[in-house]
């Protein structure tokens, strides 16, 4: 059996069930769950007292780094300006890691997409930040959907119906369709969405799944993580 640590925030609904239901059999999944804190601005999720961030993250990375195989980051926050603050802490462990976004720029890479429409629950101002991460690494993004929702419950309690319906809306012409946010369930979503817009279709839930599988050398087998 292989054993996928999880870190995600205490108001994520979405995370552990998409892990749960897109990992392949003999794969389990443990989870710790760290505090929502405040971030330095509405559109910017990075921690506003990283003296805190430090020490709440590594306590929740040694509630799991003796049990699993890889540690997964399931986060945004912190990832945008302070990546290589929560690689030093997981590389620490000596245990391969994850981390949420950056997850989903090495799967775009890997997969040769360059265009990415995004969608996300949030208001316009995250959006716009989100999308102006993506392009800062590489990616071009010619449009995005948003929902304007305002918090990790919210974003949790969206169902598939709602992403749909706000998608098909736009005309979408990109390589692949982005749904960002750790805090969404996207099983459902994917398959979908895929064959409704006849481009490819990932989570910032399913990239994530897929490198831990990769660092684990597990290949995925449910239909949603299939090419």
């Amino acid at each position: 059996m292989k054993r996928i640590g999880l870190i995600v925030v205490d108001n994520n609904g979405g995370s552990e069930y998409d892990f749960w239901k897109l990992s392949p059999k003999g794969v389990g999944i443990y989870t710790t769950r760290m505090k929502m804190r405040p971030s330095v601005s509405p559109g910017l999720h990075e921690p506003a007292d990283m003296k805190l961030f430090r020490m709440e993250l590594k306590e929740e990375i040694n509630k799991l780094s003796d049990l699993v195989d890889v540690i997964v980051y399931q986060r945004t926050y912190g990832t945008h300006k302070n990546y290589n603050v929560i690689k030093e802490i997981l590389e620490e462990t000596g245990k391969p890691y994850v981390i949420a976004e950056h997850a989903a720029l090495e799967y775009f890479k890997e997969m040769g997409v360059r265009r990415v429409w995004l969608f996300t629950p949030y208001g316009i101002e995250r959006t716009e930040e989100e999308a102006k991460f993506l392009e800062e690494n590489g990616l071009e993004v010619p449009g995005y959907t948003y929902l304007g929702l305002s918090n990790g419950l919210e974003y949790s309690n969206v169902e598939y119906k709602r992403i749909f319906i706000a998608l098909i809306r736009n005309r979408i012409e990109a390589d692949a369709l982005y749904l960002h946010c750790t805090n969404l369930t996207t099983y459902k979503a994917i398959v979908g969405l895929r064959e409704t817009l006849g481009i490819p279709v990932f989570s910032e839930n399913s990239t994530s799944l897929l490198l831990a599988l990769k660092k684990m050398g597990v290949k995925p087998t449910v239909r949603a993580l299939l090419p």
